[in-house]
This record gives C-alpha cells, sequence and structure tokens, in this order.
C-alpha cells in the first residue's frame, strides 16, 4: 500500500480479499480524503489475519509482548449492527427486562480451544448459562443454536471470550446494554485502554482466565 496524498494506491497483494479486506481499504481511504490536515506520503503493509507475524505490518490486535485477524463470518457492518440492535431497543425487544437472565455464549471451539473448552465445561449443566459451541458444517446447529449479533442483547449476560487470537465480537456485545463477562485478556485493541473493570465507571465484569470464579461472578 502507498498513501501519496490525496490518493491511496494499492501496489501488491497476496491471497483473497475478503469483507474484513474492502472495509480496511474503505476506511483508510475515507480517513484520507477527509482529513482535515495534509497526511505524510508513506508506504506500509496490512494484514488482517488473527494473527500477524512480528514484522513491519499494521494488524488489528497485538499481545502485549509483541512490540514491533478476523474470519469471514459476515456478522454485518458495525453501524448495521448498530442499527439492528437500537430498533430492537425501541420495539422493547431488548430492554432490561425483556432480556434473558442468563449468561449467554456461541462460539467455534477451535479457535482458542483452551479458553472455550474451559468455558464450556465450568458451565455445562448450569440454569444461569446458555452456553454452546458452534458447528459451522452442523446444519442443526447452525439452525438450532446459531443466533446473529444483534440476538445477542437478548440476554442480560453476555460472554466475551478471546479465541485464534484477539475477539472481533468484542464491539458488538458492547453495544448490546447488556453485561459484558471476560476473563482477563491476552490481545490489546486500540479502544482497550476504555475498558473499565471496577470503580464508578466500570463497563465489564472480569473473570480469570480460567473462568473458575464465573459462577461466583455471575452469582
Amino acid at each position: 500500500m502507498l498513501i501519496s496524498a490525496p490518493k491511496l494506491y494499492i501496489i501488491a497483494k497476496e491471497g483473497s480479499i475478503w469483507s474484513c479486506e474492502f472495509a480496511t481499504l474503505a476506511a483508510i481511504n475515507r480517513a484520507l480524503v477527509t482529513s482535515p490536515e495534509p497526511l505524510s506520503n508513506i508506504e506500509f503493509a496490512f494484514n488482517t489475519d488473527d494473527r500477524i507475524e512480528p514484522v513491519a505490518l499494521w494488524g488489528y490486535a497485538r499481545q502485549a509482548t509483541d512490540e514491533l485477524s478476523w474470519p469471514e463470518i459476515k456478522a454485518g457492518s458495525t453501524k448495521e449492527v448498530l442499527m439492528k440492535i437500537e430498533q430492537d431497543e425501541q420495539n422493547s425487544v431488548t430492554q432490561w427486562a425483556s432480556k434473558s437472565a442468563k449468561l449467554f455464549w456461541r462460539g467455534v471451539v477451535r479457535m482458542g480451544p483452551e479458553i472455550r473448552d474451559k468455558l464450556l465445561s465450568v458451565t455445562a449443566g448450569k440454569e444461569w448459562a446458555d452456553v454452546k459451541e458452534l458447528g459451522w458444517g452442523d446444519d442443526e446447529s447452525m439452525k438450532n443454536d446459531y443466533k446473529i449479533m444483534p440476538q445477542h442483547c437478548g440476554y442480560k449476560f453476555i460472554a466475551q471470550t478471546e479465541g485464534n487470537s484477539y475477539s472481533g465480537r468484542l464491539k458488538y456485545l458492547q453495544m448490546c446494554r447488556s453485561v459484558v463477562v471476560s476473563h482477563t485478556l491476552d490481545w490489546i485493541q486500540h479502544t482497550y485502554h476504555l475498558m473499565r473493570r471496577d470503580g464508578p465507571e466500570q463497563n465489564f465484569v472480569e473473570i480469570q482466565r480460567d473462568w473458575e470464579d464465573l459462577e461466583e461472578k455471575i452469582s
């Protein structure tokens, strides 16, 4: 990629271009053409995979040790999901009193198996939990267990887990006006400094990474 103000040039690409790449290009271009001040020319490379090599690449997340992704799930754009969530709220579908008083989670266990396996284990058979593994290739699982992002907002408590790397769903869960329940995070994104685990501005409930205190916190 090359920014030579006021234009964005694609010099080369590798692999297929999915929706996350198109969205990234659109966001960069919009920032470029609407910038109120001149931008410096720069040549760079970006990678939208869940994990990127510790080289000079732009990516969506990093670990604390990284000093120098995203699957094709068709969740929809942030604005589109927010619009549907707000419509449900206006129609009283997801107002607090109407929400199910359970902890909700759906996901593929092979993406972050240790954390997600343990979540399934500690919630198995619990009346306060609606936690299930999704099988993307299983028609029954997709028919009976899959829920689109706005439907997550029908629950008072929604679990956030990291997967192959960072969690792309967190930004959607934060729109729900539900209680976000998250284990301690290894990955860092650009908005994580806004997450408050305690105090008057607390906006999520933090659980040990092994979920051992989950039932206590839910109670």
